[in-house]
């Protein structure tokens, strides 16, 4: 299926369910900004993003996707400008992550915002305490249940 297909597809998903089955819709507003993210169209991507932020009883699952794209979005606007501020908020946005869904979401889901949290505080390094803070977000990630047992407590 082509770009424009799938976009199209999940705006009529999104269309069809929104009243009838709202988490459905959610699901759905979730896989098409994460596929205007993996396009580049950081845009469509951040707006999508937002309209999930404002809405009311988003499942956990659906909001720490929503934290991790505003964080790439952020990482990848920083590392193509330099922008140091960008860096702050994909380290804010991948912490919300564990902060605000830790208990309710996938753990592979806060694991990758573990993992991106500590990798992005390790590039920021605006603070004294950079080097710890990532260190002990890698701790949590590796020693802790249950994100000791993802995927992305192996990686490096």
């Amino acid at each position: 299926m082509s770009p424009e297909g799938f976009t199209r597809a999940l705006t009529d998903l999104i269309s069809k369910t929104s009243s009838s089955a709202p988490f459905v819709a959610d699901v759905a507003r979730a896989d098409l900004a994460d596929s205007y993210r993996a396009e580049k169209k950081y845009t469509e991507a951040d707006e999508i993003y937002k309209q999930i932020e404002e809405r009311k009883g988003v499942s956990d699952n659906v909001r720490a996707r929503m934290f991790l794209g505003l964080g790439y979005i952020a990482m990848e606007k920083a590392v193509a400008d330099g922008n140091k501020e960008a860096m702050h908020d994909a380290l804010k946005n991948f912490l919300k992550v564990f902060l605000n869904c830790k208990d309710g979401a996938d753990p592979e889901l806060v694991g990758e915002g573990l993992y991106n949290a500590a990798k992005v505080c390790e590039q920021w390094n605006e603070l004294p305490s950079c080097k710890l803070m990532a260190a002990r977000l890698r701790g949590r990630l590796r020693l802790r249940a249950p994100w000791k047992n993802t995927s992305w407590a192996s990686k490096k």
